[in-house]
């Protein structure tokens, strides 16, 4: 599958159905966005960009993905991965995933969506495992390698998606009126 204005390039698989072709003619490069939150313009999305082949870039890496506090309004927005590596970009597609289904949780509950940091779920639950933490965690295993102790139930990428995950969360909240 390709971006729909720049069908020269390859829409990753793994970048799935959750994240909306956003692409448009005049951008240096195609993009996909997810939404945070049902609602109105402006509101929180990630923002993910995928560069064209090696010797015709025109923004740099391969992969840039950022967090925007209101897109739609002003352009407030936070680099939060931006490099070669694949594996890489995959990590942080399944943490703003994360982030979404945690955001989801919170926007559920009064007493959580009160809260202006990650640190203050903790009065009120436990926000490690809110949204689909348990998913995220068991679909981890298909990333295990050797630096993961076999012992342990959780795998060094499922902690890293976590801390994605977290991070997104902590702007959101932090970025809301």
């Amino acid at each position: 599958m390709r971006f729909k204005e720049h069908s020269e390039v390859e829409r990753p698989a793994w970048l799935g159905e959750a994240w909306e072709d956003n692409s448009w003619h005049n951008d240096a490069c195609p993009h996909a966005i997810l939404y945070l939150e049902v609602k109105e313009y402006p509101q929180a999305i990630v923002d993910f960009w995928v560069n064209y082949p090696q010797g015709e870039r025109e923004i740099g890496p391969g992969f840039e993905v950022r967090f925007h506090h209101d897109w739609g309004s002003d352009d407030r927005s936070e680099v939060l991965y931006r490099g070669e590596d694949e594996g890489a970009a995959i990590m942080w597609e399944r943490a703003a995933r994360t982030a979404k289904s945690m955001i989801d949780a919170i926007l559920a509950r009064p007493d959580l969506n009160a809260c202006k940091t990650f640190a203050a779920l903790h009065d009120h639950c436990d926000a490690n495992v809110l949204g689909d933490v348990e998913a995220m965690t068991a679909e981890g295993e298909a990333h295990r390698d050797s630096t993961d102790d076999p012992e342990v139930s959780i795998t060094g990428w499922a902690h890293a998606v976590h801390g994605g995950a977290v991070r997104i969360v902590d702007l959101w909240l932090g970025g809301r009126a």
